[in-house]
């Protein structure tokens, strides 16, 4: 299984919208940064796919986060609202795919964009 970045959907389709869509519901209740963690560990460490609904759950049970909970949390319209707006704002910066990274102003989006970002923090750290 190949992780590729995910395309921006252009009218913030959140039928499909997997890991961004996850991620809004749970900026709701306080849990994105350690579903996201465990999302991610999942997906590179574990090589599984963040589109699946199992991923999802396992990655919620590490947060302790009910399955139910979960499913209906990401089934809410104005988590499909909040998703479309931070696609909305996303590609107006610049990004076209996840990830996507704003640092020091430039947008970096791409499977390389956390390398990139790091590198351009790491050079105006030895300033």
């Amino acid at each position: 299984m190949t992780n590729r970045p995910q395309e921006l959907s252009a009218g913030g389709d959140c039928a499909h919208a997997g890991q961004g869509h996850r991620d809004a519901c749970l900026l709701r209740i306080g849990r994105a940064v350690a579903f996201s963690l465990a999302a991610f560990r999942q997906a590179f460490a574990g090589g599984r796919d963040l589109g699946a609904q199992d991923t999802v759950l396992i990655a919620g049970a590490a947060c302790e986060m009910h399955p139910s909970a979960l499913l209906k949390g990401v089934a809410l319209r104005s988590v499909a609202e909040a998703l479309a707006q931070a696609t909305a704002r996303a590609r107006s910066a610049g990004a076209s795919v996840l990830p996507a990274i704003e640092a020091e102003g430039v947008v970096f989006d791409g499977a390389t964009a956390v390398e990139r970002a790091a590198e351009l923090l790491g050079r105006g750290a030895v300033r």
